[in-house]
């Protein structure tokens, strides 16, 4: 007896909704890619029990033709495609043709649909995969896909699916990421008969203040570069959006949210030192590629894409990110309520300031303890100190509001990028002692220091054994000069022993300056004269990424003038 047999069609169909049907949610994306295809501009979901007994999609896009209605529900019918040279050059959401008989196939389904030039519109009702009845039916153009008892009729997959809840918040996500794609297309999403969300076509910033916060809008930067072949525009987050996961990222190509670990990768490496550990940025990017240069074919739920110069456009991300991180301000601003404008004239900044910096330098050869005090330097800084708060914290105006910074995170920052400068132009400079310095280590110090004695030396450190685990520092980097050098020196191996991450070289070496830098600053807690504040200040103006230490905490953070004025009601209340 023959034991291969060829599956039946609805049997067939079933197996594939398996892989692109996985719940709720899924019906939904494919529906509503489906109406984005038919370039409609205003798209309804509704939904009963988060999905399970009613998911409605109503659009007012391009309609289906009367003699493609029934062929749309068949397996792999599809409009999108044609030939071979056309599945390597997908410019459409949809193409596979697979995902409407998929979802007949689990579900109860009606169909109203209407053309432009048609005078009435066609209904269609679908049972168990096949067309059961088709009639002519008054609509307006568009598309109306009502989709009844998901999973009825395979109940083993139906006991896997999450509470009504749980479901009704993925397909919020499915239409919040559609959106944040598509701004120019108005969206409304109707649970249980309660609008979950409804938004008008806007712009991208708008669209990202209407779902995610006018806090979010506040606090992100815009990027438009391109390239051979590619663009890439949108926005990335400063280091206060960032979370401990990835759901405030959005990767758009060519119109399709997609994921990609390459993308992603390239982001986050951008943000070099500039998030905690654990932490991940904020971004919502469109990219877009030629058609032909990508393969969206390689995931059952389209997903993920393979891209043919992967390495180039990783390169061009990365730098394209980094660019931006470093000429834009990273400063969070703290707003206690939404922004108001106003009409009224801004004072300048010497009317704000109740004091000038020039008159608490008396000496110009001064040398404070962060050597900027130095004679020539008559360049007043934008950032001006007015108290030290607690020993920890500095409070300092400038032209848009006062700024509060954390002196130690600060001074990490900037001692930090100097460390980081002289590693990259192998220009680090040393200052011999004028005795060297005995250290004693343990053995697990001695073995932690022969692992990292190359990078020590680099940046500028010159030691020595002296029998044992005993080592002669004979010099230090100019930087740290001055300071409790066996303090730093040891303080910087036990990190390195408790830090337990790479040991890729690279890794190493930056997690090292991170170190030094951490020893080697002003501690929280050290009384600062005004002068040593005014220093630290104008060091910290003259790098970039100034508002986050490399351990990725902030450094300082801003409260605008217009946001003072708005809570003292001076203005606009």
């Amino acid at each position: 007896m023959a034991q291969i047999k060829v599956l039946p069609p609805h049997l067939v169909n079933q197996i594939a909704a398996g892989e692109v049907i996985e719940r709720p949610a899924s019906v939904v994306k494919e529906l509503v890619e489906n109406s984005l295809d038919a370039l409609s501009t205003d798209i309804t979901c509704e939904i009963v029990s988060g999905g399970l007994e009613a998911i409605i999609i109503t659009d007012n896009g391009s309609g289906i033709e009367r003699e493609d209605a029934k062929t749309a529900w068949e397996r792999h019918a599809t409009s999108k495609i044609s030939s071979q040279d056309d599945l390597f050059s997908i410019k459409t959401l949809g193409f596979r043709g697979e995902a409407l008989a998929s979802i007949a196939s689990v579900s109860q389904v009606e169909m109203e649909t209407k053309t432009g030039s048609d005078m009435s519109g066609v209904f269609l009702k679908i049972t168990d995969g096949v067309v059961s009845e088709e009639r002519d039916c008054g609509c307006p153009k568009g598309t109306k896909i009502s989709v009844f008892n998901l999973f009825y009729n395979t109940p083993a997959r139906r006991k896997y699916i999450k509470s009504s809840n749980t479901e009704h918040k993925r397909i919020v996500e499915v239409i919040q990421d559609l959106a944040l794609a598509n701004p120019s297309v108005s969206f409304r999403l109707i649970s249980d008969g309660k609008a979950s969300l409804d938004v008008s076509a806007t712009s991208l910033p708008e669209r990202i203040a209407d779902l995610l916060g006018r806090d979010v809008l506040d606090n992100i930067i815009h990027l438009d570069m391109g390239g051979a072949g590619f663009r890439l525009e949108g926005y990335v987050g400063k280091p206060s959006l960032s979370k401990s996961n990835r759901k405030s990222q959005w990767l758009i190509l060519n119109g399709r949210v997609i994921q990609n670990h390459l993308i992603s990768y390239a982001v986050k490496s951008a943000y070099h030192s500039l998030l905690m550990n654990g932490k991940h940025p904020w971004f919502l990017l469109n990219l877009t590629v030629q058609p032909e240069d990508i393969d969206v074919n390689v995931h059952p739920r389209k997903l993920e894409v393979r891209f043919l110069r992967q390495n180039e456009l990783y390169d061009a991300a990365y730098k394209s990110i980094d660019a931006v991180l470093n000429k834009n301000t990273l400063i969070t601003n703290v707003n206690f309520g939404a922004p108001i404008k106003s009409e009224n004239r801004v004072m300048s900044f010497e009317e704000r300031s109740p004091r000038g910096i020039k008159e608490h330098i008396e000496d110009e050869n001064r040398q404070d303890s962060f050597g900027v005090f130095q004679k020539g330097r008559i360049e007043e800084p934008k950032l001006k100190p007015i108290q030290q708060i607690a020993n920890s914290y500095i409070l300092a105006q400038d032209e848009e509001g006062v700024v509060i910074i954390d002196q130690h995170a600060a001074h990490e920052r900037v001692m930090y990028e100097k460390l980081m400068s002289a590693l990259a132009e192998k220009s680090a400079t040393s200052q011999p002692l004028l005795a060297p310095m005995s250290v004693e280590l343990s053995l697990q110090e001695t073995e932690t220091l022969g692992e990292n004695i190359s990078v020590l030396e680099e940046i500028g450190f010159a030691i020595e054994s002296f029998g044992g685990n005993t080592f002669l520092i004979s010099a230090v980097p100019s930087d740290i000069a001055g300071k409790d050098i066996v303090s730093i020196f040891k303080g910087v191996i036990d990190d390195l022993i408790n830090d337990g991450r790479s040991d890729e070289l690279q890794s190493r070496r930056e997690h090292l300056l991170h170190y030094a830098a951490c020893r080697s600053a002003v501690k929280f807690g050290q009384k600062l004269s005004y002068e040593e504040q005014a220093g630290l200040l104008a060091q910290l103006s003259e790098i970039d990424r100034k508002e986050t230490c490399p351990h990725g905490r902030p450094t300082m953070i801003r409260i605008t003038y217009d946001e003072l004025e708005k809570r003292f009601k001076r203005k606009n209340f």
